[in-house]
């Protein structure tokens, strides 16, 4: 990952972040390993599924605020 991104405000043309920039094959090799993550979440009991997703539901609605800061800045 040589390559950087600059992320900019648009609001105000602030720049706010050099991002890094995956080239092809560490695109490849992250969708191969969610891929083959999916059958043991799969294997999960609902139950225990419902919990995780809620939990990060917790942790969306507790940085919310942070959360929505940090989107309209982008």
């Amino acid at each position: 990952m040589s390559a950087v991104l600059a992320c900019y405000a648009p609001a105000n043309g602030k720049k706010l972040a050099d991002l890094p920039v995956d080239d092809r094959e560490a695109v490849v090799a992250a969708v191969r390993r969610a891929r083959s993550a999916q059958p043991a979440w799969g294997a999960r009991p609902l139950s225990e599924r419902i919990a995780l997703v809620d939990r990060f539901r917790g942790a969306l609605l507790e940085h919310g605020p942070d959360l929505a800061r940090l989107l309209s800045w982008e």
